[in-house]
């Protein structure tokens, strides 16, 4: 069964020091590499799109600490992504928000969101990625050193994938 999830776009509104307008994000094909200087906003892209997959931080940072201070309503987040399993193409959009507490999931193009019996993380999880959010930061944040995954030794990489999929 062959199978990939692609990001397409991540937007956000009122976390960390992002306002009420929306910063969106669009993600080129392939493999993206995000760099900059300290305080640009590297580390609000992976807490948006680890806070829209997973509803929680990827630092382990209180919800509180997410949202911007001095804006304090309207926190936002939504994720459009591409699922191709087996030649078939279906793209989603996650948004999570916080007035009223928003977790919905739509089919890109269809105004209605799906009917979600049970867990929203669940139901991610188990329906649309098929990994959670440990094994998402062992594939973002796979070397201490902060190397790219492709950067790295064969060895290195052997131990990432192994960690990954519970080989010893």
């Amino acid at each position: 069964m062959s199978r990939y999830i692609e990001f397409v776009e991540c937007g956000f509104k009122n976390i960390f020091r992002y306002g009420a307008n929306w910063t969106v994000f669009k993600f080129n094909s392939g493999l993206t590499n995000v760099f900059g200087k300290n305080g640009i906003g590297k580390s609000t892209i992976l807490e948006a799109l680890h806070y829209c997959l997973f509803g929680e931080s990827y630092r382990g940072l209180t919800l509180a600490k997410l949202i911007n201070r001095s804006n304090k309503k309207n926190f936002e987040i939504y994720l459009i992504i591409k699922i191709v399993s087996n030649g078939k193409e279906v793209t989603y959009k996650i948004l999570r928000g916080l007035d009223p507490k928003i977790e919905q999931l739509y089919i890109l193009g269809d105004p209605k969101p799906i009917d979600i019996n049970g867990r929203f993380n669940k139901y991610i999880i188990d329906n649309l990625l098929g990994f959670d959010a440990n094994i998402n930061k062992k594939v973002i944040s796979v070397n201490p050193k902060n190397n790219s995954f492709t950067t790295m030794s064969l060895d290195e990489r052997r131990k990432v994938i192994d960690s990954i999929v519970n080989l010893s």
